[in-house]
């Protein structure tokens, strides 16, 4: 049996991904946002990024997470911490 690492708690995740890809949840989401609600800093991170995106175009960041991700990469030198955000998106 092979076991599946997973970065972020099932509730993490299913906000996660409402975030990423829901105007609707990430709007309510970005109004009562304080910067660090998640207990995984990855989650953290890719949240900020929703969040941010929000702010600057209205809409939730769908495929854009991507480029966030790209741009992180190269700009974190945590590729432990990279990884996992890849890992989940």
């Amino acid at each position: 049996m092979k076991i599946e690492e997973r970065p972020f708690s099932n509730r993490e995740n299913k906000v996660l991904v409402g975030m990423i890809v829901n105007d609707t949840v990430l709007g309510r989401i970005a109004s009562k946002w304080e910067g660090n609600n998640f207990q995984s800093q990855s989650a953290n991170v890719v949240a900020n990024w929703c969040i941010d995106h929000y702010k600057k175009y209205g809409k939730a960041p769908h495929k854009a997470v991507i480029s966030y991700l790209e741009d992180y990469s190269e700009q974190n030198p945590s590729q432990e911490q990279v990884r996992t955000i890849e890992m989940y998106l």
